[in-house]
Parts: C-alpha cells; structure tokens; sequence
C-alpha cells in the first residue's frame, strides 16, 4: 500500500488509487488518513426505470376537500 506526502494527495488525489486500491496520506512520516476505492462502483441510474408500474390520476391537481385543507391552514 503507498504512502504519499498531503501535498502530493491534495495535488493528484483523482489519479493516486485506482478501483479496490487502498492510499495511505502521511505527514511527517506518520499516516493521517487512509483513501479506498470501492471495489464496486454504483450503477448509473436510468430514466423511466417504473415505467408503467404506476398512474397518475387525472386529478391529482384538483383542490383538496375542506377537512383536509383546514388542517395545513397555519403552517
């Protein structure tokens, strides 16, 4: 596992570790943090994953009965 100076980890900390690699930042000479790479990135997420799964009502805008108005009246 390198070690490397927090001035090196500051100015190249996107290049040091690479995936499931472990980076160890010292300064003089005694470790002060450690970097590590997940060995799995997270998925990308993709648009229109629920597709069809649900539907919205036609009046899901329409005003809301006055029991239910009166108590978000004040907030």
């Amino acid at each position: 596992m390198p070690t490397v100076n927090v001035h090196e980890a500051m100015t190249q900390l996107s290049r040091l570790p690479k995936t499931g690699d472990e980076v160890r930042v010292g300064r003089a000479g005694s470790p002060v943090a450690r970097f590590v790479v997940p060995a799995q990135a997270a998925a990308a997420r993709s648009l229109g994953l629920l597709q069809g799964k649900f539907s919205v009502p036609d009046d899901v805008d329409a005003p809301l009965p006055d029991g239910v108005s009166a108590l978000f009246e004040g907030c």
